[in-house]
């Protein structure tokens, strides 16, 4: 019985041993860890994931990576939070969005890499959830680098102008150009400024770079060779360290194509008819556009080339030497004749003829008659206007602002040959071109020598001229008095002739030795 009873009672300890641990079992919280997900991560370019640590470079950016902790089968409420030291929270955040961490690193501005720790923990009823802690490393600063680029299909240009593979090519009547700059670094949204440097040699063009936008003014050019310059842009940012590279834009511009040295006369306004110890009455501005004029009279060598002849005087014969005894006409046919040899669209229509009667002993001379009109785009030679002279004798924009009696100087002896300086064996002789001083604008012998033609046709004694403003007039449309100006004086007469405001009319059949002619081209 003692036996049996002791049995019992052995058997309910064990049975109560047995339900104290089931009870136990069941009372314990369940157990899981942090971890990062290998799973639907996004990161920056080039950035490292471990289970410990994220890595990225000076750029910095954004990671997204979802979280586990084992325990995703129960039926649990995971809160999830991250904490980066407060020292590091102005270059990395870290946030939690659901189970997904959000790591945001910033551009470094450092020159040593650095590196902080984002401490994860979670949080369940009825579990407990190890923590994770995170390192996150980031490299030094990276230096932005990229280069200056032309954004070249923005580019305004004239028909002459063509850029290509870092050349700006250009005719030698210039032109302006725009084209907006720009760096490989817009899309960084990096605030930069530019620096354009231009050789100070290159007179030719002028530039400027304004809101991004460089600016380039190339004026005509005369030259008998090539322009060529080289401008620079550079780029740096405003308030964060760049490296850009500079851009080189070689600029050429061609040669001017002509059988004769000329000059530009840059377009302006001035007192037509106005001198410095006398003034015309018909005096009024004039507005003239840019022109080529030639620094000398036309030779006998160059108009015996492209006439087959040399009409000249035997007594003043000699290759430079100014072709004399050329009508009016002639020195038209002349211009149209040099343009077609050098491949330029010829000035003037031959377009009937122009007669003239001999009041002294009867008859007809014809000749053909040539039309020029100023708003055809032909760059082609001709005869100057009268207009064009005269701005040209008197030295253009600048000389007209400080005139001069003759062209160049007050002294007639210094810069053109005249009765009183031009004798050879005892007579009046003319002279070879270019031998006196030129005037302002490089032109010679604009005051004797030989007159030269103009275009217009001159008007009889008491014509009233109209006053008002012009801009590049012609003279008269008709022929008033069968006659067309000249200019400059010669070789064989007095001072007053050679004055830069007076202008001398003759019929355009004569064939004198004191009348000869020069040349100019519009510049279109």
């Amino acid at each position: 019985m003692k036996v049996y009873h002791l049995l019992n009672t052995c058997l309910a300890l064990i049975a109560g041993c047995i339900m104290f641990t089931s009870c136990s079992d069941d009372d314990d919280p369940l157990k899981g860890g942090i971890a990062l997900s290998t799973q639907n991560i996004t990161s920056p370019e080039g950035a490292t994931v471990t289970q410990n640590a994220l890595t990225v470079d000076g750029k910095g950016g954004t990671f997204s990576i979802p979280l586990t902790c084992g325990l995703e089968d129960y039926d649990l409420d995971i809160t999830y939070t991250a904490v980066v030291p407060a020292k590091d929270a102005t270059w990395c955040k870290a946030t939690i969005t659901g189970n997904k961490l959000n790591i945001e690193v910033s551009v470094s501005k450092d020159a040593q890499s650095r590196s902080t720790t984002a401490t994860l923990t979670a949080v369940a009823t009825g579990a407990e959830i190890a923590p994770l802690e995170l390192t996150i490393n980031q490299g030094a600063k990276i230096t932005p680098k990229g280069e200056v680029i032309l954004k070249t299909d923005q580019m305004t240009a004239p028909a002459n102008v063509k850029l290509e593979g870092g050349l700006l090519d250009i005719s030698y009547v210039g032109g302006d150009v725009t084209i907006p700059v720009g760096t490989t670094l817009e899309d960084q949204t990096i605030d930069v400024e530019y620096a354009l440097t231009v050789p100070e040699d290159a007179k030719w063009l002028t530039a400027d770079l304004t809101g991004g936008t460089l600016n380039i003014r190339i004026s005509p050019t005369a030259a008998k060779s090539d322009n060529t310059a080289d401008i620079t842009i550079a780029a740096a940012g405003k308030t964060e360290e760049t490296e850009i590279s500079s851009l080189r834009l070689s600029v050429k511009q061609a040669k001017l194509n002509s059988s004769m040295d000329m000059v530009v006369v840059e377009g302006g306004t001035f007192k037509f008819g106005e001198g410095k110890d006398y003034t015309q009455s018909y005096t009024h501005d004039v507005t003239v556009s840019s022109f080529y004029i030639a620094t000398t009279e036309i030779t006998q060598k160059l108009y015996n080339e492209i006439m087959g002849e040399n009409p000249s005087d035997k007594k003043f014969r000699g290759d430079n030497y100014p072709v004399n005894k050329v009508d009016w006409a002639k020195a038209c046919e002349f211009c149209n004749k040099l343009s077609e040899k050098e491949g330029l669209t010829p000035a003037y229509k031959q377009e009937g003829t122009i007669r003239i009667e001999d009041i002294w002993f009867g008859g007809v001379t014809e000749i053909p008659n040539y039309i020029y009109d100023p708003a055809t785009v032909s760059n082609g030679y001709r005869i100057p206007t009268s207009a064009e002279w005269e701005f040209a004798a008197k030295g253009g924009n600048e000389g007209c602002k400080n005139l001069t009696v003759f062209s160049g100087s007050d002294n007639y002896s210094e810069v053109g040959w005249w009765q009183d300086n031009s004798a050879v064996g005892g007579s009046a002789s003319l002279h070879e071109v270019g031998k006196l001083k030129a005037n302002q604008l490089g032109i010679y012998d604009m005051s004797g020598n030989v007159g030269e033609w103009c275009y217009d046709y001159g008007v009889p004694y008491g014509y009233e001229y109209p006053l008002e403003p012009e801009t590049d007039p012609i003279g008269p449309v008709e022929n008033l008095n069968d006659t067309k100006i000249y200019r400059g004086g010669y070789y064989s007469t007095y001072d007053t002739k050679g004055k830069v405001y007076y202008a001398d009319k003759m019929d355009p059949t004569a064939t004198y030795d004191t009348i000869g002619f020069r040349v100019v081209r519009t510049i279109k």
